[in-house]
C-alpha cells in the first residue's frame, strides 16, 4: 500500500494547445498524462476534459494506470498550473482557455466556488 499525501494538478498550455495531469505523492511527481498527445479532435476534446476530472477524482489509484511517461509538463514558461485537487478541496490556481473549458464541461462535479469563476 502506498502512503503519503496524494494531490493532483491540471496543467494547461497558455496557447490553449495542451492539457496535462500531474499526480504528486508528498510533493513528488509520480504520474503524468498528456490528454492531447494524439491530437485534440472536436469529438475527443469534450470527453478528454471529462476524463481529466475523472482522473483527478481517481488519483489514489494512479499506481494502477498504464502509460505513465513521468514527464513534468509544467515548465512555468508556456504552461500554467490551473486546477488542483487534494482529495477534499478543489482550487482554481490559474486560468486559461482549456481550464475554463474543463470547468464548464464538468459543472456537475466541481464546487460552485470554482464554477462561479468562469460563469
Amino acid at each position: 500500500m502506498k502512503t503519503g499525501k496524494i494531490t493532483s494538478a491540471l496543467i494547461g498550455e497558455t496557447s490553449a494547445g495542451g492539457l496535462w495531469l500531474h499526480i504528486y505523492r508528498d510533493g513528488e511527481l509520480v504520474y503524468s498524462h498528456d490528454y492531447f498527445a494524439n491530437g485534440a479532435t472536436d469529438s475527443y476534446y469534450k470527453s478528454a476534459l471529462r476524463q481529466a476530472i475523472d482522473d483527478m477524482l481517481a488519483m489514489e489509484d494512479y499506481g494502477d494506470w498504464e502509460g505513465n511517461d513521468m514527464i513534468d509538463y509544467n515548465d512555468g514558461d508556456t504552461t500554467l498550473e490551473t486546477l488542483t485537487f487534494d482529495g477534499a478541496k478543489w482550487e482554481l490556481v490559474g486560468r486559461d482557455t482549456i481550464s475554463d473549458d474543463v470547468i464548464r464541461v464538468n459543472k456537475d462535479r466541481l464546487p460552485a466556488s470554482i464554477i462561479g469563476e468562469v460563469d
